[in-house]
């Protein structure tokens, strides 16, 4: 019995540090900006000297309005324009954003406006988050939901990000990060197969060719 636990042991260890690597991978991906924003809201929003104020897990509700403030931060970095047109209520014509009709709801986050506002879905399917390609958001959000789909192509990784988020040319972004996603590269490798042996002389030879040889050595024979 204990040659056999020596035996298993290597293994369970290996399985738990892969999937402990996997759990810091998705923790890093998303949650880690979430985590870190809650608490410096609830450290804005509660009173310093009342200490009980910061004990205690972070609620839903906290980290949902940690990533509404990253959304908006990100939104105002790259969208800024668009979004003092909106609060003027003007027309974004020469943006390029235009296309997508975005609008700003009650939280200030910008979002695009579809067609399906009569529909039963969620309303983040409805009008998703409008996120920029170019920001370090938008690589986080892939990441996070490539691992949580268990390393799953582009086009799942881009049905789950449509569910919250919109954003831009989203294929392409999908795509460069599941080519250097280091897990996919690893069960994606082809086999390499050997290069195959010249054929030996005596095969070079024409089958027809050699049928007849035969066939005439048979009828002279006789």
């Amino acid at each position: 019995m204990e040659k056999a636990a020596e035996q298993i042991y290597p293994v369970v260890e290996f399985q738990l540090r892969k999937k402990s690597t996997c759990f810091c991978k998705r923790v890093e991906a998303l949650v880690i900006p979430r985590i870190s924003g809650a608490w410096g809201n609830r450290y804005e929003t509660k009173l310093p000297w009342k200490s009980n104020q910061f004990e205690g897990p972070l609620s839903a509700d906290e980290l949902n309005r940690a990533e509404e403030h990253l959304v908006r931060e990100v939104q105002m970095q790259h969208f800024r324009k668009e979004i003092n047109m909106l609060n003027r209520k003007e027309t974004l014509k020469n943006s390029k954003l235009y296309s997508l009709r975005p609008y700003l709801d009650d939280q200030g986050i910008l979002r695009i406006n579809s067609r399906f506002n009569e529909s039963k879905f969620h309303s983040n399917e409805k009008n998703p988050i409008i996120i920029p390609k170019e920001s370090k958001f938008a690589v986080l959000i892939v990441k996070e939901k490539h691992l949580r789909l268990l390393h799953g192509g582009v086009t799942l990784t881009l049905s789950q990000i449509r569910r919250k988020y919109w954003i831009p040319q989203a294929i392409q972004l999908i795509r460069k990060i599941i080519n250097k996603c280091l897990a996919c590269k690893k069960y994606s490798v082809k086999s390499a197969y050997p290069d195959s042996c010249p054929v030996i002389e005596s095969r070079n030879h024409h089958p027809l060719l050699s049928l007849v040889l035969t066939s005439r050595a048979l009828f002279t024979s006789n």
